[in-house]
């Protein structure tokens, strides 16, 4: 059982200081980064009502409302065609608000 143990250590001690430990290093540094300045930026505006997190395949994802919040009772988040789809149906919060082919692929499948 040590055995085991100690192998586990050395592949993870071996990863970490290989080349992709160090790409593993930068992105997390940039993740980092980058969550510091957003939520900078929401206390900055003085309203952190507007920065919302979503889940998503990599764990979570930010968004920042300007106005404070999202607004869903505008024609985004509306039925405004015949098929009984907003264009949140596609454009999810989880995919940045944009379309994932995976995602895309699944909500049509499963046409209401």
């Amino acid at each position: 059982m040590n055995q085991v143990r100690e192998d586990r250590v050395r592949r993870m001690t071996e990863f970490l200081s290989g080349r992709s430990g160090c790409k593993l290093t930068v992105a997390f540094s940039a993740l980092g980064v980058m969550a510091f300045f957003l939520i900078r930026g929401a206390l900055t505006w003085g309203n952190t009502s507007g920065f919302q997190l979503f889940a998503d395949q990599t764990g979570f994802i930010g968004t920042v409302s300007s106005t404070g919040s999202i607004d869903t009772t505008g024609p985004f988040f509306q039925s405004l065609g015949t098929n009984g789809r907003a264009c949140v149906t596609c454009h999810m919060p989880g995919d940045a608000w944009s379309v994932t082919p995976t995602h895309l692929s699944a909500r049509l499948q499963t046409r209401v």
